[in-house]
């Protein structure tokens, strides 16, 4: 009889039940016998990774109740209205010092635009289609331009699109940055749990056995932990940048080299300076800015209590009136504190969406009603560590048009027209001429003049042609 040497290791599907079984997940090991080879190993590294006290604390959140004190809110009134030239000049001789760099989250697919890819992928512009990220480029390098400097620019992939997303900037030659000068780094990922609370299997087309646990980019909360542990913070801080612009790929209006709003930051010395604008209305499917224990916080919108989302003051204005569109500006030490302290933990939010699933026969279903809960991390929580913060509210025709349906409300349609309103407007400031009457595009340069642009294009009158470029 031979008797197993004490750092032998145990036969691997008994080691992986070890794990399981405590946790009453080793439903997850029934079909392990009909598996081919490869399928087992890729089972059995996701279960060895698996963290248990994470899923423990994700059973958790579906089943506690909320702690009414954590959720008592005041409305947000301490915000400042936009408008300050001094607030704009000092955030661009900032931005022309090369203290600032632009942090665009991008981890998320195109699947409620009906496109299929990732999200900064998809066409936006009326005349160039250009697509969300070539927009963005476009504006990192008008606004190098405008200043004298290559601009720094960090994105934020997840593993379901970052190489995707690398050769789309790859083939499009980085829309002319420097490459040198775009950073990407990737988010993480969290089990979804079932409405039993339990672990399933992806419904990948990829995979084809149920060997995949189904798991979800982590949420644009994780953003400033990977974006440090990753070094893309070192490289940013070894050049002298102390100061970070925060911004969703998914909002064509924001501005990735915003000079007011950075002015204001640094006006006001903060650890975290808010964009905001107005509510729509009591149903609009935004964050809401609120104080909470003395605090700015934002409150999602499917976590808000009724009451005060609905809620009006004297004058019958919304009391809650300040939305939050994840519009930031930062400062670089207290990114760093978000990422590396280790008494910081942001808390895990739950989502009740339609997941398709494979069973442990492998049939792929389809759910026709939400059956599953993604978790995510959310950017607004490090609100709760800030020492000093503020709130800048700006017109929401200025910086804020979300994209995220295929149809009717923030879709693709009202984007172009108020893209096209915009831009209209732009150049009709410049020349001092009335719009134009026709579909036009303009130039990021327009939106980032340089003198000599501004007297160059002072008293021009049209026709332009459909891209206006300088």
């Amino acid at each position: 009889m031979i008797t197993p040497q004490p750092n032998q290791p145990l036969d691997l599907l008994a080691s992986l039940r070890n794990k399981l079984e405590p946790i009453s997940q080793d439903h997850l090991l029934s079909c392990w016998t009909a598996l081919p080879e490869d399928a087992k190993n890729n089972l059995a590294s996701q279960v060895k990774l698996l963290d248990v006290a994470l899923f423990a604390c994700q059973q958790n959140i579906l089943r506690r109740e909320r702690n009414e004190t954590d959720r008592k809110i005041e409305p947000f009134s301490h915000y400042e209205v936009s408008g300050r030239r001094e607030d704009y000049e000092r955030g661009k001789g900032a931005i022309a010092c090369g203290r600032v760099g632009c942090l665009i989250v991008a981890g998320g697919q195109g699947t409620r635009l009906g496109y299929d890819g990732p999200k900064g992928c998809y066409p936006v512009t009326l005349v160039k289609r250009k697509s969300l990220f070539e927009l963005f480029c476009g504006r990192v390098r008008a606004a190098s331009k405008q200043v004298g400097i290559q601009l720094p620019l960090a994105i934020m992939t997840s593993p379901y699109n970052h190489q995707t997303i690398v050769e789309f900037f790859e083939s499009n030659k980085f829309f002319g940055l420097e490459k040198e000068r775009v950073s990407f780094f990737l988010q993480g990922t969290l089990p979804l749990l079932n409405e039993e609370h339990n672990l399933f299997f992806s419904a990948s087309e990829t995979i084809f056995e149920p060997s995949s646990i189904a798991s979800g980019p982590d949420g644009n909360g994780s953003s400033l932990y990977h974006f440090y542990r990753q070094g893309v913070w070192q490289q940013w801080q070894q050049a002298g940048i102390d100061t970070l612009m925060f911004i969703q790929v998914d909002n064509p209006l924001a501005d990735p080299f915003d000079a007011e709003l950075t002015g204001c930051h640094l006006r006001h010395g903060n650890d975290v300076t808010i964009k905001v604008v107005e509510r729509r209305d009591e149903n609009e499917k935004v964050g809401v800015l609120v104080n909470r224990k003395n605090k700015a916080a934002v409150v999602e919108y499917s976590e808000i209590p009724a009451k005060e989302a609905v809620q009006r003051d004297a004058s019958g204005a919304l009391s809650y009136n300040c939305a939050n569109i994840s519009l930031f500006c930062m400062d670089m030490a207290f990114v760093k504190k978000i990422a590396s302290d280790p008494s910081i933990a942001l808390p895990l939010h739950a989502a009740h969406k339609k997941i398709c699933l494979r069973t442990s026969d492998g049939i792929v279903v389809e759910p026709p009603e939400p059956n599953a809960w993604k978790f995510e991390y959310f950017i607004f929580d490090i609100l709760e560590y800030v020492a000093k913060s503020s709130a800048l509210l700006c017109p929401r025709e200025a910086c804020y048009s979300p994209l995220k349906n295929s149809f009717g409300a923030d879709s693709i349609e009202p984007l172009q027209q108020l893209l096209q309103k915009l831009d209209r407007e732009r150049l009709s400031a410049i020349t001092g001429s009335p719009p134009s009457a026709l579909p036009i595009e303009l130039a990021p340069e327009f939106y980032y003049p340089t003198q000599e642009l501004l007297d160059e294009w002072k008293g021009r009158k049209g026709p332009y042609s459909a891209y206006v470029t300088p």
